[in-house]
């Protein structure tokens, strides 16, 4: 509580006090003018001639001839390594795979060719069921006895195919059953 947080701040203080003197015991103040007056000394010749100089001599050594001819070997090994592991390793095995595939190009063809039928097939399997499924359904509807209960029914059924963009294909389909010509389908 209080106790700790006076207690952490006043150890704070008392550390950071004994930093400051055993910094200056150590350090002392001529020295840490000296290692100011060092610093702000290269910074200042940082600009001068004899630095620029320096730097260019520097520049030339780490850009120059010498530098180029020792990356150029590096890369000159490195890309005949390279170029022994793709001929000798890796060109190989994709030529196996091109065989491969070359040679069960035939085979993947007319095997994809069968999936797709498959597929096709289930789809048109599928549609054809939910078309039983409306015919039967719009024809329970439509043979509905209580008239209020069927024009309520097919007036909810129309908005929704209105709000859905559905109601030509509904229109269409009650065409095809022969019941679209009842009020409450059409209007």
């Amino acid at each position: 509580g209080l106790k700790d947080s006076l207690l952490s701040k006043r150890t704070s203080m008392q550390i950071q006090n004994i930093v400051t003197t055993v910094r200056e015991d150590l350090i002392g103040a001529q020295t840490q003018k000296s290692i100011r007056a060092l610093i702000a000394s290269a910074i200042d010749q940082l600009g001068s001639d004899s630095t620029q100089i320096q730097i260019k001599k520097l520049r030339e050594i780490l850009l120059g001839e010498e530098t180029k001819k020792k990356i150029a070997s590096i890369v000159d090994s490195t890309s005949l390594v390279l170029s022994t592991q793709l001929n000798n390793k890796i060109f190989p095995k994709i030529d196996q795979q091109v065989d491969f595939i070359q040679k069960r190009a035939g085979e993947l063809l007319i095997a994809l060719a069968l999936l797709a039928l498959l597929i096709i097939g289930y789809v048109w399997y599928q549609k054809s069921k939910y078309v039983k499924l409306v015919s039967m359904l719009t024809y329970q509807i439509h043979e509905t006895p209580n008239q209020e209960h069927y024009d309520e029914l097919t007036r909810r059924i129309r908005k929704k195919a209105q709000e859905q963009n559905l109601e030509g294909t509904l229109r269409k389909h009650l065409s095809n059953q022969g019941i679209l010509g009842h009020d409450a389908w059409v209007h």
